[in-house]
């Protein structure tokens, strides 16, 4: 993937099968922000998964760190930038997943059969738009209402670990991270994360194919 340019990358969208281009250039190879200081990159992995108890080999960096350019489909494909851009990370473990998801059932039964308006405010679109594609973003946890076993407790504190284990990235001088920092999801299995790079690619697909016609 080394020197992977916009044009090379254009023509694999359309000619190679995407779920392959995911396979081969998205969740494997080197990341071409890090290409010239390895050493770094393994130790930024191993810096999220010590913070998140999970193996540095869950750990991936997407986005446009990852390619040299964004394949966002609202920006594709401006080019990386260690003043502009941020770093994406995606964590693949399915079981940190389900422990979390535990905890947000506790939750929810603790708060019997009324979930307060407060709380629905932030716990639908977590099911809507993350949880139902496979992946959580505990920074969006918000629970308001204190419950009666206190199991809102275990997600505000979910929150502040996971947003130590980004935040710290940026002020540890042994890795160069972008200005804009680090964000990261977690994802349930290699399947759903699959699944949302691999519309990310359709759509792109999609956007070129149109300009052609």
């Amino acid at each position: 993937m080394d020197g992977l340019t916009v044009e090379r990358f254009n023509d694999l969208l359309k000619q190679a099968s995407l779920e392959e281009v995911v396979d081969l250039y998205i969740l494997s190879g080197p990341c071409s922000a890090y290409n010239r200081i390895p050493n770094q990159y393994n130790l930024l992995k191993r810096s999220i998964a010590n913070s998140l108890g999970t193996s540095a080999d869950n750990v991936f960096i997407v986005g446009s760190a990852k390619l040299g350019f964004s394949f966002n489909p609202d920006y594709y494909p401006r080019p990386f930038s260690w003043r502009s851009s941020d770093l994406d990370v995606m964590i693949i473990d399915s079981r940190l997943y389900n422990e979390i998801w535990v905890q947000i059932t506790e939750w929810r039964y603790d708060l019997k059969n009324h979930i307060p308006t407060l709380d629905w405010q932030w716990f639908f679109p977590v099911l809507k738009n993350d949880v139902s594609f496979g992946w959580l973003n505990p920074l969006k946890f918000a629970p308001k209402t204190k419950t009666k076993l206190g199991k809102e407790r275990p997600l505000k504190e979910l929150r502040v670990k996971w947003n130590s284990a980004f935040q710290s990235l940026t002020i540890d001088r042994r890795i160069k991270i972008p200005k804009k920092g680090v964000t990261g999801l977690l994802y349930n299995s290699w399947e759903h994360a699959r699944l949302r790079q691999t519309d990310r690619l359709e759509r792109v697909k999609k956007t070129l194919d149109s300009e052609v016609t």
